[in-house]
């Protein structure tokens, strides 16, 4: 969360530290579906290595299909490549098997991002709004909640999310998010690249 929230002075290494423990957890445990999902997130979030995390999130779907973490995050790895129908179907279907998740902020945002991958930018407008309500720190729902405003025209309220994103992260640039976001070479990523700069990020 801290790498992806632009909060870590040093994400390869923190990415690096990540992958180790989840390595050590699935050495105990190789059969543990939430270890694997997480796994899976390394490889999709943090590596782009998507082949590698669909196969990561399968497998615990396999071990475990009713897995709300393997479903929310094999469901963002689909939006990332502009399988949104798909996307959409996922983190749904993870909302349902943990409708009061601590982590409902979560939910609520990648749900957000999944239904920008499908092209419904006032159903992500309000999941968006609903993560915030729960957790306003997260970087990447007000990501998606400004692309989202700029595919609907509603210029105002993309200006006032931009500024809302320069001051959760002063440090934001539209040339790194270009090169980290693991949908950046899909049109989701392009999109995305877009809406920021039409709010001024460059």
């Amino acid at each position: 969360m801290s790498i992806w929230n632009g909060w870590s002075t040093d994400p390869k290494q923190d990415a690096h530290l990540a992958a180790e423990c989840t390595q050590r957890a699935l050495d105990m445990e190789p059969d543990n579906s939430l270890c694997l999902a997480v796994d899976g997130v390394i490889h999709s979030a943090l590596n782009n290595a998507q082949p590698a995390a669909e196969k990561q999130f399968e497998k615990a779907l396999d071990i475990n299909p009713n897995d709300a973490m393997s479903w929310l995050f094999s469901g963002v790895m689909h939006a990332f490549r502009d399988n949104g129908a798909v996307a959409v179907e996922r983190v749904e279907k993870a909302h349902r098997l943990s409708p009061i998740d601590p982590l409902g902020y979560l939910y609520n945002s990648l749900a957000s991002f999944a239904n920008v991958s499908n092209e419904d930018y006032a159903r992500a407008v309000e999941l968006a709004d609903k993560s915030l309500a729960l957790n306003d720190r997260h970087v990447s729902t007000l990501r998606t909640k400004l692309c989202a405003h700029f595919h609907l025209d509603q210029t105002e309220e993309m200006h006032a999310t931009a500024q809302q994103l320069q001051r959760q992260l002063p440090s934001f640039s539209l040339d790194e998010c270009r090169r980290s976001h693991p949908g950046a070479d899909f049109d989701v990523g392009r999109r995305m690249v877009t809406a920021l700069r039409a709010a001024g990020f460059s």
